[in-house]
């Protein structure tokens, strides 16, 4: 249903349908269907964290999640539906506070980051944490904003990383 017609013009009773559950009884699962994206975007974000596990490298880690994030792209569709997930994550809905909320995909970058800045490696000038932030809010913002093909994108976000984080000493 959201990849049909996007999240805003998504219907409930189309979705409880498809799904076999009356509304009621999707209501008892999820306040919202902004909700059911934050399932979907769960699911991806711990799928994508365990295939970070084993590089034990801060640079190569932080190349595969780029890699890992246009896959994901590909196989929701490189349409609306990637980016409301994109928009879910950066602006939870009502009733979702994230501070409650273990971050998979944050604790993940901010560990490679933190490592990067143990080894000397991290470029910019500012701690970890922060660089963390302002990290994933260029990966976003390159996925939200700019179009382009998949090769595009893994370029962009690859050069990204390579700002954030230089080669083995």
């Amino acid at each position: 249903e959201f990849r049909r017609v996007g999240l805003a013009s998504a219907s409930i009773s189309r979705i409880a349908r498809r799904a076999g559950v009356s509304r009621p009884s999707f209501y008892f699962h999820f306040p919202s269907k902004e909700h059911v994206l934050l399932e979907l975007q769960w699911e991806l974000e711990h799928e994508l964290v365990s295939r970070l596990a084993p590089l034990a490298d801060p640079g190569e880690a932080l190349h595969r999640f780029a890699d890992e994030l246009v896959e994901i792209e590909e196989r929701v569709g490189r349409g609306e539906l990637f980016r409301d997930l994109l928009r879910v994550w950066v602006s939870p809905p009502a009733g979702f506070d994230p501070a409650d909320q273990e971050l998979p995909v944050v604790e993940a970058v901010g560990r490679r980051l933190a490592d990067a800045e143990a080894a000397g490696r991290l470029r910019a000038e500012l701690p970890a944490e922060r660089a963390t932030l302002l990290f994933l809010a260029g990966v976003f913002g390159t996925l939200l904003a700019v179009r382009g093909d998949a090769r595009a994108e893994r370029e962009n976000l690859h050069a990204l990383v390579d700002l954030y984080v230089g080669p083995p000493r």
